[in-house]
C-alpha cells in the first residue's frame, strides 16, 4: 500500500492536472492544425522536446541512444538476409563507404524488432515489426539510413531511406517509432522493471525474514512497487482502460509482448548492464559516442556493485557463510523455479541450480542487478517518456 502522505500528494497532483485539462478544454477547444495543438502545452506540463524536432533525422538517431528505449540498438555485424538493403540504395548516406566497409569500420548499427511479429493489434490499427539501420557519421552522431517496416521483404514491403520524398520518409519513421514505443512500454518499462521486479519482491518477502541483512538491503528499492503495479494494472492495463483506448496493441497485445520478452530475458546477458552493452557490441565509447545511457549506466552499475559488495562481505566473510544461509539459498531457488511452481522462472541467475549461491560474488551480482533494475534502469525507461511521447 501507499503511505498516507504519498497518497495525499498523489491525489493532489492528480486534481491539479485535471483542473489544467478542464482549463485547456475551456480556452482552446478542438484543434484544427499543429499550430493549434501546440498551444495546449502552455497550460500543462510544458513543451516536450520532441515537439520541435520530430521531423529531424539527427534527433531521430539521438532518440535511439537517449530516448525511452535505448537498450535495443546494436552494432551491425552483418545485414540480415531479410533486410533488403543494397549498396546502391544506401550510397548517398554512408559518406562514400560501401555497406561492407561501414560494417568493417563499426559505423553501422541496427535495431530489429522482430519480437513484435504475431503480437495482437487493434483491428483498425497497423503494427509493424521493423528493421532499422543507422550510420555513425564522421561527426560521431548517428543518423537513420534505412527502415524496412516488416520482416519479410517484398514489393509491398520496401526499404525506405532519406532519399525518399520527405513525407514518405517521415511516415516510415512514424511507423517505426510507434513500433518501438510498443516495445518500450511493454518490455523495457513494464516487463523488465515493474513486473520482473514484482516477482523478485514477492519471493524476497516469502523467503527472507525482515531482519535478514539482504532483505534490509533490498527493501528500500521495492518501496511502493506492488502498490504501483496494482494500480497500474487496474487503471492503465485493465480492460477498457488507457492501454486499450490509446495503444496499437491494446491490453491483449501488451500482455503477450510482456510475456514474450520476459521469456527471453537473461539475468547474465541483459540484467548485468556491462554484459548487455558488450553483447550488443556497443561497450566501447569510440564505437558509439554520445551514448550517455551506456556511459552513465555503467558508472551507476559499478557504484551500486561496490555498495552491495561492501554489505555482502560485511555479513558473509567466507563463501561457506553464503552456502550455509538457507534463507538466501531458498530465495535463489524460487528465483529460478518455474512460474507454475510459484517461482519467477528466471534464467542465467548467478550460481548453480543444484548448489545455489556458492560464493559472495554470485550474490553480489544478483543483488546488484535487482537494485540497478529498480532504480537506474527504471529511471531511463520512465522519466524520458514525456519528451518523447508528449507531442503526437
Amino acid at each position: 500500500m501507499f503511505t498516507k502522505a504519498y497518497f495525499i500528494d498523489f491525489v493532489k497532483t492528480k486534481a491539479e492536472l485535471q483542473s489544467q485539462v478542464a482549463w485547456i478544454k475551456l480556452t482552446i477547444g478542438e484543434w484544427k492544425s499543429l499550430a493549434d495543438l501546440k498551444r495546449i502545452y502552455k497550460f500543462s506540463l510544458g513543451e516536450p522536446e520532441g515537439m520541435d524536432f520530430h521531423e529531424n533525422d539527427a534527433y531521430f538517431g539521438r532518440m535511439r541512444l537517449q530516448g525511452p528505449d535505448p537498450g535495443i540498438i546494436q552494432l551491425c555485424r552483418e545485414i540480415p538476409e531479410n533486410f533488403a538493403v543494397t549498396d546502391d540504395l544506401l550510397a548517398p548516406h554512408l559518406e562514400g563507404l560501401t555497406i561492407a566497409e561501414a560494417i568493417e569500420e563499426k559505423r553501422l548499427f541496427i535495431i530489429d524488432l522482430e519480437i513484435l511479429q504475431g503480437i495482437y493489434r487493434r483491428p483498425e490499427a497497423q503494427l509493424c515489426a521493423p528493421l532499422a539501420l543507422f550510420f555513425r557519421r564522421e561527426s560521431g552522431y548517428v543518423y537513420p539510413v534505412a527502415i524496412q517496416l516488416n520482416q519479410k521483404p517484398g514489393p509491398d514491403n520496401p526499404v525506405f531511406t532519406p532519399s525518399d520524398p520527405p513525407y514518405t520518409w517521415l511516415a516510415a519513421k512514424v511507423f517505426y517509432s510507434n513500433s518501438e514505443a510498443m516495445h518500450h512500454q511493454s518490455c523495457a518499462h513494464l516487463g523488465f522493471t515493474h513486473f520482473l521486479m514484482e516477482g523478485i519482491c514477492v519471493i524476497t518477502h516469502r523467503n527472507l525474514s525482515i531482519s535478514h541483512p539482504m532483505f534490509k538491503l533490498l527493501a528500500p528499492h521495492f518501496l511502493f512497487l506492488l502498490a504501483i503495479n496494482t494500480r497500474g494494472l487496474e487503471k492503465l492495463i485493465g480492460p477498457g482502460q488507457w492501454v486499450d483506448k490509446t495503444t496499437t496493441i491494446a491490453r491483449t497485445g501488451m500482455l503477450q509482448l510482456i510475456a514474450k520478452s520476459i521469456e527471453r530475458w537473461s539475468m547474465e546477458k541483459q540484467g548485468v548492464f556491462p554484459n548487455h552493452m558488450k553483447e550488443r557490441g556497443v561497450l566501447e565509447k569510440e564505437v558509439l559516442p554520445f551514448y550517455y545511457y551506456r556511459d552513465d549506466g555503467i558508472e551507476l552499475y559499478r557504484i551500486i556493485e561496490r555498495y552491495v559488495s561492501s554489505m555482502v562481505y560485511l555479513y558473509y566473510e567466507t563463501k561457506e557463510d553464503v552456502q550455509k544461509d538457507y534463507e538466501i539459498q531458498e530465495w535463489r531457488k524460487e528465483m529460478t523455479a518455474p512460474k507454475l511452481d510459484g517461482g519467477c522462472g528466471l534464467v542465467d541467475v548467478p550460481g548453480d541450480d543444484e548448489k545455489g549461491f556458492t560464493n559472495q560474488e554470485q550474490l553480489i551480482e544478483t543483488i546488484t542487478v535487482i537494485i540497478f533494475s529498480c532504480s537506474a534502469m527504471h529511471g531511463a525507461a520512465n522519466f524520458s517518456q514525456y519528451d518523447a511521447y508528449g507531442f503526437p
